[in-house]
Order: C-alpha cells, then sequence, then structure tokens
C-alpha cells in the first residue's frame, strides 16, 4: 500500500473506521493511514479513548485478540508522535497533504 497522496491515505483510514479493511491490508502503512487522517479530518477521534475504540472495534471486526503478544496496545498507540516528521521519514507525502500539518 502506497501512500502517496490524499485519497491513498483516505481510504484505509475510512475503512479502519467502518471496520471493513481487510486485515491482510492493516500493514505499517495502514496504521499510519489511519493515525493521520484523522488529525486532518476527524479531530474527534484522535483522543486516547476513540483511538482505543475504533482500534478495539476494528480488532473485533477482524477477529484478531487483544493480547499481550498482540492486537491493540494502549501504552504504545498513546505515546505522542510528530506526525509531520514521521510521515516526511517514511511515506513521502505529497507537498499538498504536508501543507495540511503546518504549525
Amino acid at each position: 500500500m502506497a501512500l502517496s497522496d490524499d485519497d491513498s491515505i483516505e481510504r484505509p483510514a475510512l475503512r479502519v473506521i467502518d471496520r471493513s479493511l481487510p486485515k491482510s491490508e492493516w500493514t505499517h502503512a495502514g496504521h499510519f493511514a489511519a493515525a493521520l487522517w484523522p488529525l486532518r479530518n476527524r479531530r474527534d477521534l484522535t483522543t486516547p479513548d476513540e483511538i482505543t475504540n475504533l482500534i478495539t472495534r476494528y480488532n473485533e471486526a477482524t477477529s484478531t485478540a487483544d493480547t499481550d503478544a498482540g492486537g491493540y496496545h494502549h501504552t504504545i498507540r498513546s505515546r505522542p508522535c510528530a506526525p509531520r516528521q514521521a510521515i516526511c521519514a517514511i511515506m513521502r507525502p505529497t507537498r499538498r497533504f504536508m501543507q495540511r500539518f503546518r504549525p
């Protein structure tokens, strides 16, 4: 999954939200898309409680158990992140997308 434009980030993010993303597409890129898209479009989904709810519901929909070895790990997910730096380092997004994350 290449995250090269706004649509390629929006599609997997919305599919996590509606729980229709196939488990095989829940890759590192899928994780980034699911984390980044709400920062721009749905700030109400970026609170720690909402993040927990979204991922827990997605895991239930894909029959992924939340255990010590897999599934949702709140301590990892809730750590502070620097979205702009993470995007630049990993995905090389379009300039148009990055302009949305300027301080």
